[in-house]
C-alpha cells in the first residue's frame, strides 16, 4: 500500500488510469471505497 508522508501523517493513496491528473478527497469518516464507482469511469481518460 503506497503512503505519502505529509506533515508527519502517512496518507494512503492509489493511482489509476493515465492522462491529466485528478485528485479525489473523501469526506469526513469516509474512505477510499466511496470512489469505487468513479474508478472505472474516470480511469479511462484520467490519472487519479
Amino acid at each position: 500500500m503506497p503512503h505519502a508522508p505529509i506533515n508527519g501523517i502517512d496518507i494512503y493513496y492509489e493511482a489509476h488510469g493515465t492522462g491529466d491528473t485528478i485528485i479525489f478527497c473523501h469526506e469526513f469518516a469516509g474512505d477510499i471505497r466511496s470512489w469505487d464507482l468513479q474508478v472505472n469511469y474516470f480511469s479511462r481518460n484520467f490519472k487519479f
